[in-house]
């Protein structure tokens, strides 16, 4: 019988990441849309910190648990951030 050689490969790793979410909780359980629902949870799990910017912060319980994508597990804080600083253009002078 042959012998096959399998070789282990590191998988990718960050100390932190920025996630950008639609909703979440002061948990850190994340609502997101679109390709955020891709990403997000996937680039919690591979980093050491975890950093969400949420558009709104609801109350414990209020949000669907078949509508979080990201689990509190994988996120360390939660930072809410005006949809108007993070649309287009960026940050705008006022």
């Amino acid at each position: 019988m042959a012998r096959v050689a399998c070789r282990r490969t590191a998988g990718i790793h960050a100390d932190f990441v920025l996630i950008k979410a639609k909703c979440g909780d002061r948990w850190g359980n994340l609502g997101d849309r679109k390709t955020a629902r891709n990403f997000g949870s996937t680039t919690s799990m591979a980093a050491t910190v975890a950093l969400a910017s949420v558009h709104q912060v609801v109350a414990l319980g209020e949000l669907d648990p078949g509508a979080v994508v990201t689990p509190a597990a994988f996120v360390y804080r939660v930072v809410k951030i005006a949809c108007a600083c993070t649309t287009g253009g960026g940050f705008k002078a006022s």
